[in-house]
């Protein structure tokens, strides 16, 4: 829901969730260093940025943080306090390779196979789809410009174009 890396994702803290606001912050994220992962900051410059996020995602991060103090107690003197949203139940980071145990999920639920690399560029494609201004989708995935946006999900735009002409013919001629 958010289009963030899986690095980043792993990287936010809860001190970068605002709650009342419906955002997060992307400062961090999780990537390969020379000795295994590393935290660092984004992987572009526009990589630092807000996120907003819907009032489900926020209830779900609300409800994962009260079981996170739930762990805490359990691991009482044990806990590392990161202060990462996404931890394992001591408090330790997550290694970014985690997340690759969510293909093997999906597919024993037998849900359609989408990898989790492919849910970023989902949220993109339908944001696009959704007639979500190419500047905003840039802005969200953290890219360096629109024009890398664009180059990379052109392909879903020209099913836009039918729609574009159509909206301008009803301006500019009217409803005849």
């Amino acid at each position: 829901m958010s289009g963030m890396r899986r690095g980043e994702i792993l990287g936010l803290r809860w001190d970068g969730l605002d709650a009342s606001g419906s955002t997060t912050t992307v400062t961090r994220q999780w990537k390969p260093g020379e000795h295994g992962f590393v935290l660092g900051p984004p992987k572009t410059d526009r990589g630092r940025r807000t996120v907003d996020i819907d009032a489900e995602t926020l209830a779900v991060l609300k409800g994962w943080r009260r079981s996170q103090h739930e762990e805490r107690m359990v691991f009482d003197g044990v806990w590392l306090d990161t202060g990462h949203v996404f931890t394992r139940k001591d408090g330790r980071a997550h290694d970014p390779d985690v997340v690759l145990r969510y293909d093997r999920l999906v597919r024993q639920a037998g849900l359609p196979r989408v990898r989790f690399r492919g849910l970023r560029r989902t949220h993109a494609t339908l944001l696009l789809l959704a007639g979500v201004p190419p500047h905003v989708v840039s802005m969200r995935l953290g890219h360096r410009s629109v024009a890398f946006t664009l180059q990379q999900y052109a392909h879903v735009l020209p099913q836009q174009q039918a729609d574009a002409v159509e909206r301008l013919a009803t301006r500019l001629l009217g409803d005849s």
